[in-house]
């Protein structure tokens, strides 16, 4: 948190908003071995100090049974929301750019 906020503070220009990207390797982590209080740990430190900042979210690397956890939970996702969070296979890394 220290060096975001340190880049928050020198590095962008007052009143306007600057949209981050977060790149998060899951590394193949499934439904019971992904780091879900860390995670939530990170989006709740995102929702109160960088709020309305998120441009976009890559998981990558995600496992078959994340993927199918998230297209079952996507339903209930706010559509904004939704469409800013990407899933990523080793196979589609060009879809980042």
């Amino acid at each position: 948190i220290f060096i975001l906020d340190l880049a928050k503070k020198y590095c962008f220009v007052e009143r306007y908003v600057e949209n981050w990207i977060i790149i998060l390797d899951v590394n193949g982590a499934g439904i019971f071995s992904f780091p879900t209080k860390k995670v939530k740990k990170i989006i709740e430190i995102f929702q109160v100090k960088y709020c309305a900042c998120l441009e976009k979210m890559y998981l990558v690397n995600p496992s078959a049974g994340l993927k199918l956890f998230f297209s079952l939970i996507a339903r209930f996702i706010d559509p904004i929301t939704k469409s800013k969070i990407k899933l990523v296979d080793r196979d589609s890394y060009q879809l980042m750019t």
